[in-house]
């Protein structure tokens, strides 16, 4: 997700009005919302009730470390859902510079 974000980005400086790239910036644009919604709500929501609920157990019981763990997994998936809010900002803006 970051390499597909960068390149939305890294695109922004070559647009120009061509309806062909429109077509395409267009494609990359639903794409990247088909993304966003696959990653936030609900892995975010997942990951986050999962650290929730990894929290409320008995350390001893479910490991000391998957408190870690599950730290670490919240905190990917916001990682993931802003790097996928990037990237659909990003390719909003590639429509509309290629937008003939």
């Amino acid at each position: 997700m970051r390499r597909a974000a960068a390149d939305a980005h890294n695109l922004l400086a070559l647009a120009q009005k061509y309806a062909e790239l429109n077509n395409t910036a267009r494609n990359m644009d639903q794409a990247a919302r088909e993304i966003l919604n696959y990653t936030w709500p609900a892995i975010e929501d997942a990951a986050g009730n999962l650290e929730g609920t990894v929290r409320s157990g008995q350390p001893q019981v479910i490991g000391y470390n998957s408190q870690w763990v599950a730290m670490d997994i919240s905190r990917y998936s916001r990682q993931l859902s802003d790097q996928a809010r990037s990237a659909y900002g990003d390719t909003q803006k590639l429509v509309t510079l290629t937008r003939p």
